[in-house]
């Protein structure tokens, strides 16, 4: 019968699937979101550990040239491509991992002793990076100021997502 209004317990069904709708919509949001702060977070410890790993192993000789590590912390900052990269730069020193060389990537920003900044995704010739600064004095030679840069492809973030 035209214009007969839906019976109560029909209003109710509907209503309770619109709010079941609505509820699964955001718990969803929710998750996707929590899931990205932690691939994030993880990305950042990730290129945090592998700046003290170079810390580690850098030093400061006598004449206060700043020597880095033989070998490196992961293979993949010796392969051209791998999306891993590292750089220092202070007074008479600009240097790259091989994986960063020839690549315009953002390590221009010089830092305070003891500061450190976690920052991505940014825009790069290899694609967009998360990058992490950290602004380095040696103990006895506090008058050379180091910056060291680790950065990350962010492949390596939708690699994570896709586990």
């Amino acid at each position: 019968m035209p214009g007969r209004p839906f019976s109560i317990a029909s209003r109710l069904t509907l209503a309770s699937v619109g709010v079941l709708v609505l509820f699964l919509y955001l718990t969803t949001a929710a998750l996707e979101s929590a899931f990205e702060r932690s691939a994030v977070q993880s990305i950042q410890q990730r290129l945090k550990s592998y700046f003290y790993s170079l810390l580690q192993e850098s030093d400061v000789n006598v004449k206060g040239k700043l020597l880095l590590p033989e070998f490196m912390p992961d293979p993949d900052f010796d392969r051209l491509g791998s999306g891993l990269y590292a750089a220092v730069s202070g007074p008479n020193t600009e240097w790259r991992s091989p994986s960063a060389l020839g690549r315009e990537l953002p390590f221009n920003e010089a830092m305070a002793p003891g500061e450190l900044r976690f920052e991505g995704p940014m825009k790069s010739s290899v694609g967009n990076v998360y990058l992490l600064k950290h602004g380095v004095v040696f103990e006895g030679h506090e008058d050379r100021r180091f910056t060291y840069y680790v950065a990350i492809h962010e492949s390596s973030l939708v690699k994570q997502k896709q586990a």
